[in-house]
């Protein structure tokens, strides 16, 4: 269906397949506060995605050896206050996003891959990520890894900012695509001198 709002879900895919599946007849789809976990060897794993729509406050989880934390095959996606990940402990080979179109990213953190992403080139700002960032302004590039969150490793993985991390209060206000200004728990953003960048406040 179109129009269809997601919130809350934890998700983890079986071995070799996608967490989360959009269809391209899908339209304004909104992902909030979700939890998608991935462990496709090769392509994508913490999402597949046609259609259009938003993915705000979220966590998505490459688990696998090789494959996108997330793949936009075609339409537009705006991915908000998020987070793109693969385990430190996990051997990387791929790039966080694989975008086939036109996509904005926008206070988002994508960590344990190659690149950034691949493809169609994004819009956005305000991301952090361990390696460079080649689209948008104001960015937090080449970040070390073990210093932005409180456990990386796949089995303990504990993917909150800790205390110094570069996550915090580099954001930028937006409530267009966050209107409650809240994070995945419901904490007010800011609590610091800006948005944090990530799902959590």
């Amino acid at each position: 269906e179109s129009h269809t709002t997601v919130e809350g879900l934890q998700i983890q895919g079986s071995t070799g397949s996608d967490a989360i599946y959009v269809g391209f007849t899908r339209t304004n789809t909104i992902l909030d506060k979700v939890i998608s976990e991935g462990r496709r060897n090769g392509g994508q794993g913490g999402m597949y995605a046609l259609g259009s729509g938003k993915g705000i406050n979220s966590w998505f989880v490459q688990r696998g050896t090789t494959g996108y934390a997330l793949h936009v095959h075609y339409g537009t996606w705006t991915f908000s206050g998020s987070f793109f990940l693969r385990p430190s402990d996990v051997a990387t080979s791929t790039e966080a996003l694989n975008l086939g179109s036109a996509c904005t990213v926008k206070n988002c953190g994508a960590f344990g891959f190659t690149n950034f992403y691949s493809g169609t080139a994004p819009s956005g700002s305000n991301n952090c990520s361990d390696v460079a960032i080649t689209f948008g302004t104001n960015n937090q590039a080449s970040k070390t890894y073990a210093n932005q969150f409180v456990t990386t490793t796949d089995a303990a993985r504990d993917f909150r900012p800790k205390a110094g991390a570069d996550l915090l209060n580099n954001g930028v206000t937006d409530t267009t695509n966050i209107p409650a200004a809240a994070d995945a728990v419901g904490t007010a953003r800011p609590q610091g001198s800006a948005w944090d960048i990530g799902a959590i406040e």
